[in-house]
């Protein structure tokens, strides 16, 4: 019997046409494609850093940039970056997830938070580097003590970007009190942001038009680029990566020649030893008197010789006698907080590390002794270059008669640091805010 095929796209007999069944087909596969992307979309957002890593869950959720998935935009008359107002997405850093949610003015504050008492500016540490809003100093200082504080810190801060902010807010905030923290970085990041000449002349104090700026911030914040629904998946931009991760490695193997002729140069020169024979204390000594590789086993953690030292206090007390004279004619209390921490406990349980990384960059065998030398080397560098903020930030303070509260000693517990990171732990944003609280309760 010859089947015929009925206006429904099925045989006389009930059964569906060949048509019929390759669409059918299709369909399932398509529809399994679909099921399967969805589930592993949402597995790698449940379970990235198990997933993935920890390096490519930075790639995905680092927000400290100014690219389309970024926190900040640039602003080029400045030469800062600001928070995207009325923002909010996952942040990601050395293990750890947090929510970055921004208020109108692109600061990080819960939209329902209006009070301006009393406001907190600072880089990463007050901003709450690795933790959610509600585990920042900040909040605590809010929901436990009851005062009306206002988060103005952002990542990388120092005091350029402090007095910025200031001159930008302080008419519309009118404070009854200013928290200006200094951190162990802050004069290695003044360096990156503001050269000798700015440094000297100090433009933003009486040639900065802060209502135009203003205005400018204004207008770019509510004109946020939006990222297509595409963009926001997680498979798409791993598969970029990957060939992208491909592409470097081909360049890392074409440059392994190159590799290979610096390390012969070092040899020569006896910095490294000859092959088969590990690095010494002795090696590990010359390998740190070169500058570049100071640097990348330092970090940004280094000591001002005297020159660009003087220039960079002559600046604070620029900007800190302008910032007192213009908070007295308001009569707003200034303090600066030194919070440049001495974290010796911390730094030495992770200090293993340091010497892990100069023997990868170094790319041969380290004896344990070279590797101990480079963990005392960096621990030492640390050690003075906090002291050294300290000594210039109290010499400084006293000259211009700004109130001063030095916290750089008060944190050497470990459990006031999160793991692997070195930011403050919630524990540590509690003693924070307790040792706040008594600043703020006590009579200026």
């Amino acid at each position: 019997m010859i089947a015929v095929v009925t206006g429904g796209g099925s045989t006389d007999d009930g059964r569906p046409s060949k048509g019929r069944r390759f669409l059918f087909r299709i369909a399932s596969v398509v529809f399994a494609l679909i099921l399967a992307t969805v589930v592993a979309e949402l597995a790698l957002r449940i379970f990235t850093n198990a997933l993935l890593g920890e390096k490519r869950t930075t790639v995905f959720y680092d927000r400290y940039n100014t690219t389309p998935r970024g926190m900040y935009f640039y602003d080029l008359q400045t030469g800062m970056n600001f928070m995207w107002p009325s923002a909010e997405m996952t942040a990601y850093s050395h293990g750890y997830f947090w929510t970055h949610r921004t208020d109108a003015r692109g600061f990080r504050n819960p939209p329902e938070r209006q009070g301006t008492d009393i406001l907190l500016l600072g880089d990463s540490l007050i901003y709450g580097h690795g933790l959610d809003d509600d585990e920042t100093v900040t909040s605590i200082l809010h929901k436990d003590y009851g005062y009306s504080a206002y988060n103005m810190a952002r990542q990388g801060d120092c005091l350029y970007q402090q007095y910025v902010l200031t001159r930008l807010f302080l008419d519309e905030f009118t404070p009854q009190t200013i928290l200006l923290f200094v951190f162990s970085n802050d004069l290695v990041d003044l360096g990156k942001i503001r050269g000798p000449g700015q440094v000297h002349l100090a433009p933003e104090i009486d040639l900065h038009n802060y209502a135009a700026i203003r205005g400018k911030i204004k207008q770019k914040g509510a004109n946020k680029p939006r990222i297509p629904f595409y963009r926001r998946l997680i498979i798409p931009r791993l598969l970029v990566a990957l060939g992208r991760s491909k592409k470097a490695d081909t360049k890392k193997k074409a440059s392994a020649g190159e590799q290979e002729k610096k390390v012969l140069g070092l040899r020569q020169k006896g910095f490294l030893p000859q092959p088969g024979e590990p690095v010494t204390r002795e090696h590990a000594r010359r390998l740190l008197s070169i500058p570049k590789m100071r640097r990348r086993i330092t970090g940004n953690w280094l000591t001002l010789d005297d020159k660009p030292l003087s220039e960079t206090e002559q600046y604070y007390r620029r900007i800190l006698l302008d910032l007192k004279r213009r908070c007295d004619k308001r009569q707003t209390r200034l303090v600066v907080v030194n919070l440049a921490l001495n974290q010796e406990g911390y730094w030495r349980k992770n200090s293993g590390e340091w010497g892990a990384r100069f023997a990868e960059k170094s790319s041969v065998e380290i004896s344990k002794e070279a590797r101990d030398y480079v963990s005392d080397f960096v621990l030492d560098v640390r050690v003075r270059s906090v002291a050294q903020v300290g000594v210039m930030t109290a010499r400084v303070v006293a000259d211009v008669q700004v109130e001063y509260l030095d916290l750089s000693q008060e944190f050497h517990s470990i459990d006031n640091y999160l793991p692997n990171d070195g930011h403050l732990s919630l524990e540590g944003h509690r003693r924070l805010a307790e040792r706040l609280n008594r600043l703020l309760s006590s009579n200026p």
